[in-house]
């Protein structure tokens, strides 16, 4: 999913890792959408978790699927719950 980024997403993706003191920090992106972001920062080897709760079911299958095949992605949803230690970083 990360290669067919747009041109938004990866503009955005580069500015959020830019930001960031290092790439294993947990990072919160706040209405995921597809998650295509959320995926791309994973990958990048971010620790983030997707929550949006405006996903059609059928949606919010694909992207639990995906959540499963990524490493550092965790799609949550509507329910959120901070994990401790708190979150480095907040997309979206």
């Amino acid at each position: 999913m990360a290669e067919a980024l747009s041109r938004r997403h990866a503009s955005f993706r580069d500015f959020v890792l830019a930001q960031l003191p290092e790439r294993r920090v947990p990072v919160l992106e706040v209405g995921c959408g597809r998650g295509e972001l959320a995926v791309a920062l994973a990958d990048a080897g971010c620790l983030v978790t997707a929550i949006d709760d405006e996903l059609e079911p059928v949606e919010r299958e694909l992207i639990a699927a995906e959540s499963i095949q990524a490493t550092g992605f965790r799609y949550v949803g509507s329910s959120f719950s901070p994990a401790s230690g708190g979150t480095g970083a907040c997309a979206g």
